[in-house]
């Protein structure tokens, strides 16, 4: 018994050890990415479409010459939900490691 329950205590651990550098890793590039989007060296693209638009184009204005560009708070949202998406992946991965390799290994 006492073999049994140090074996599982080391599966845990080395799960656990697996998911948290693999969680260190991802928010690393997405701080890096993060930093190159702020600092102008890489650009964030979105795919977006609007309802409002004319049908017919117009005449091409001034301010059309610059582009479109995402509001900072736009930008720190997203840097935010994607930090929340890699954490939650993470402890999902983690977790279902931990049932198959764990529990059903019993």
């Amino acid at each position: 018994m006492l073999q049994t329950t140090q074996k599982q205590h080391q599966q845990i651990a080395v799960l656990d050890n697996k998911h948290t550098q693999e969680l260190t890793d991802a928010k690393t590039q997405l701080a890096a990415l993060e930093r190159d989007v702020l600092a102008g060296q890489r650009r964030m693209q979105l795919a977006a479409r609007s309802e409002k638009l004319p049908a017919t184009p117009t005449a091409t204005r001034l301010d059309d010459a610059a582009g479109a560009r995402l509001d900072d708070a736009v930008v720190n949202d997203y840097f935010r939900l994607r930090k929340g998406i890699e954490i939650v992946t993470q402890q999902i991965a983690g977790l279902q490691a931990y049932v198959t390799q764990v529990c059903l290994a019993q």
